[in-house]
């Protein structure tokens, strides 16, 4: 990508100053936000990685015709689903990660071939197949597209957070789905309520459908409605706009998780800061572009799978461990300043077994 490309933040961020429909509230989210790009290479690599994490073990055992049972392999998922949510806890209280929908949808539909799955079949981003004509129409729709994620720490609570979810370059302006993906990492109470959804192919809660895993039901996991009503449509049409939102985000939550809980375990190369120089005009002010970083992987393309495997291994044996309060650096200040408390908290998965770390003060 060119450090000149427009990116949906600029997008989206110019579109906060329109007069007909200004959002402060956005505004003011997106430039205290710790801003990240992902470049095409990471974004496929977050693919293998939610591959390698919810089939990869079934799909091997099927090329060597080994037996599967589905009951095992569903204990063994939703025990990797909680791992990740126990790890994934945002780098800085507001946090906005980019990426292109056409490197996403690619390898989305491409890591089927990869896996033989049928000769002339492809799955789309829910697993079902579809035929060439349809993955052709799905890849060539997402060409300039790019999604964005703008994540939150929820109020005070150190352990909750949610991702609402954007979408630029397919229509004159960017849209926003009107419900939001929340979860908490520990087995708090969320402190906003939960949106239900209809029942429908077997998916009967939010936790569910936003992990696309049939039987994850987890009480502090799912959707809440991050959108108001807007004059003139009906309560009927707002609900029907709610449900369809939630089913529009089916398995998000897999590839939010992934790439939190993975992103400190992964090589990437040193941060580049991209600053723009070119900027728009909006209320007779000059305002330029808003910074960020841009996340380049590492790992060469034949080695990613073999590297998935690893990374995922590292956070399936994490066993939970009681983490003390300690000074961390607000990004926004000079670096070493240390001028955020995080709180003592658990994490890791306490069905492992528990670790306890002892610190011994010494004087000399």
């Amino acid at each position: 990508m060119s450090d000149k490309s427009i990116l949906l933040i600029d997008e989206l961020y110019r579109y906060c100053f329109d007069k007909r429909e200004p959002n402060v509230e956005l505004r003011t989210s997106l430039q205290a936000a710790r801003r990240f790009v992902l470049d095409d290479g990471m974004t496929e690599f977050l693919i293998d990685l939610v591959w390698q994490n919810m089939f990869g073990r079934v799909l091997r055992q099927s090329r060597h015709g080994q037996p599967i049972k589905p009951a095992a392999v569903g204990k063994r998922t939703f025990r990797m689903l909680d791992n990740m949510r126990y790890f994934s806890r945002l780098p800085h209280r507001i946090t906005w990660f980019e990426f292109s929908a056409e490197a996403f949808t690619r390898r989305q539909l491409d890591i089927a071939v990869e896996n033989k799955i049928g000769a002339d079949t492809f799955v789309d981003a829910e697993g079902n197949r579809i035929d060439k004509k349809s993955h052709d129409e799905i890849l060539e729709s997402s060409k300039g597209v790019r999604y964005g994620w703008l994540m939150r720490q929820i109020g005070q609570s150190e352990t909750s957070f949610d991702c609402t979810s954007f979408t630029g370059g397919h229509g004159p302006h960017p849209t926003v789905a009107c419900c939001s993906t929340m979860w908490d990492t520990e087995t708090n109470v969320l402190p906003l309520r939960l949106e239900q959804p209809l029942a429908e192919r077997g998916y009967d809660s939010g936790s569910e459908l936003a992990t696309g895993m049939r039987g994850y039901k987890r009480d502090n996991v799912g959707f809440r409605i991050c959108g108001a009503r807007d004059h003139g449509v009906s309560l009927i049409e707002y609900r029907s706009d709610i449900q369809a939102s939630m089913r529009d985000q089916f398995g998000r939550l897999r590839y939010v998780w992934v790439l939190l809980s993975t992103l400190n375990k992964i090589p990437l190369t040193g941060e580049r800061v991209i600053k723009p120089s070119r900027g728009f005009l909006a209320r007779g002010t000059y305002r330029k572009f808003l910074e960020h970083t841009m996340i380049t992987l590492t790992v060469p393309q034949k080695q990613r799978a073999v590297f998935a495997r690893k990374v995922l291994g590292e956070i399936a044996r994490r066993r939970a461990h009681q983490v003390r309060g300690h000074w961390r650096d607000d990004w926004h200040q000079p670096k070493g300043n240390k001028a955020l408390w995080i709180a003592e908290h658990q994490r890791g998965d306490a069905s492992l077994g528990f670790v306890t770390h002892d610190y011994e003060v010494r004087h000399e």
